[in-house]
């Protein structure tokens, strides 16, 4: 199913999984890209099964940087995605975020598991990623809320 997660998000101009080996900044930010797309796209019906952990970017997930490390070096066969992804409304979400949004956002949801109260959140969020303004934060948060029910 990652195989076609990744040929939905070329189609969509989210990633440009030919770089995604590259050891510069091109392949670091579709890494990046990769994995908080990943995540989010549970909250939009389509849980590829990975765990993850908090990391220096935000969740990370060591078993995912595996699998498209051998999706790139695999032939691979495209199927279908679950007709509950709601793709529309992923990409209406991320289509023209960058990586810091996409940070913070992935931190916010990881970190919700934990804290329900929103500004005890935006506040445990601040202390972890402590390089970006609270204002900024509160702003990630409301995009979340008002896309992901």
């Amino acid at each position: 199913m990652l195989a076609s997660f990744v040929s939905f998000l070329e189609d969509s101009q989210l990633i440009d999984f030919n770089v995604i080996q590259d050891e510069d900044d091109n392949g670091f930010v579709n890494r990046l890209r990769m994995q908080k797309y990943v995540y989010l796209a549970k909250y939009y019906g389509l849980d590829l099964g990975y765990s993850y952990t908090m990391y220096r970017y935000g969740p990370y997930s060591p078993d995912l940087t595996s699998a498209y490390y051998n999706l790139a070096e695999s032939d691979y066969t495209i199927q279908d995605l679950p007709t509950t992804f709601k793709a529309p409304e992923f990409v209406n979400l991320v289509g023209d975020k960058d990586e810091n949004w996409l940070e913070i956002a992935t931190t916010l949801l990881h970190q919700a598991k934990k804290i329900p109260d929103r500004e005890a959140l935006v506040k445990r969020v601040e202390s972890i990623k402590c390089s970006y303004p609270i204002e900024y934060i509160r702003g990630v948060l409301t995009d979340l809320t008002r896309e992901i029910r």
